[in-house]
């Protein structure tokens, strides 16, 4: 399964970001690839394995100031890579 999808937004402060913005973000990231290793795992199972590959940014390494939402959302995006892995 590869994931490639996710909104992007113009940068601003975590204050300036209204909190629909902020759910919007989290969703079409970390929610959508949720959603489809959810609905794919018990295939992958079946077939004795499976590979997913989801996008995400160097921004989770560098953590610029006005960029929050979205890195917050790529970092939960490896994180649950990770975990989903072992």
């Amino acid at each position: 399964m590869i994931h490639c999808v996710g909104d992007f937004w113009i940068h601003k402060p975590l204050v300036a970001t209204p909190i629909s913005e902020i759910s919007r973000m989290l969703n079409s990231h970390v929610f959508t690839l949720m959603a489809a290793a959810h609905a794919l795992t018990p295939i992958m199972i079946e077939n004795g394995g499976g590979r997913l590959i989801a996008f995400s940014c160097n921004s989770v390494g560098y953590n610029y100031p006005d960029m929050s939402p979205f890195t917050a959302s790529k970092a939960a995006v490896e994180s649950f890579v990770k975990c989903f892995s072992n």
